[in-house]
């Protein structure tokens, strides 16, 4: 059965409303039940989960991603676009399936490790 959870955090972002100081938000399992300015109360709560110098916001969205090319990351940098696609279109060549698999998995996980829970792929490689 799930449980009622607070988190309390110095800040809360929501996506509907402005930044909500000294905030928390109530969760029942995975559903979202309330987000709301912290209760000023005389003693401390026990049933709340503090954040204190954090800020709780929805997750990321990063809308444009090449996450397949993540193992490629810092090869080119120096290059102007005509050389740099023409030496990233070599290299492609060279990965097979498991190797973008295991890019892919690992910019998912370093995504998943900045807040990112959303992405939009822009990938020809599977």
């Amino acid at each position: 059965m799930p449980e009622c959870r607070t988190l309390a955090a110095s800040w809360v972002l929501p996506v509907a409303g402005p930044p909500i100081e000294d905030g928390e938000v109530v969760l029942d399992g995975e559903t979202l039940i309330d987000v709301r300015a912290r209760p000023i109360t005389g003693r401390p709560r026990t049933d709340t989960e503090p954040h204190d110098g954090c800020a709780i916001l929805p997750g990321l969205v990063n809308v444009h991603t090449h996450i397949d090319y993540t193992v490629m990351r810092g090869l080119l940098e120096d290059l102007a676009f005509f050389p740099w696609i023409r030496e990233l279109t070599a290299r492609k060549a060279a990965l097979q399936e498991p190797d973008w698999v295991a890019s892919a998995t690992m910019g998912a996980a370093e995504g998943l490790a900045g807040g990112v829970t959303c992405i939009g792929d822009c990938t020809d490689s599977g």
